[in-house]
């Protein structure tokens, strides 16, 4: 399994908020930078935008 990891954009679904993210060859997706995530509680992040 490889550890490489790709930059995307994800949106909130809640708060329409679109941000930074790395995205996992698993699928996860963890924010690049905290002044980019939302501060929704429950986090739907779809992901809009990936090389």
């Amino acid at each position: 399994m490889t550890t490489k990891r790709q930059k995307g954009v994800v949106m909130c679904e809640q708060c329409r908020t679109v941000y930074a993210v790395w995205i996992r060859p698993d699928g996860d997706t963890y924010p690049i930078s905290s002044h980019n995530n939302c501060s929704c509680e429950e986090r739907a992040r779809v992901v809009i935008d990936k090389p």
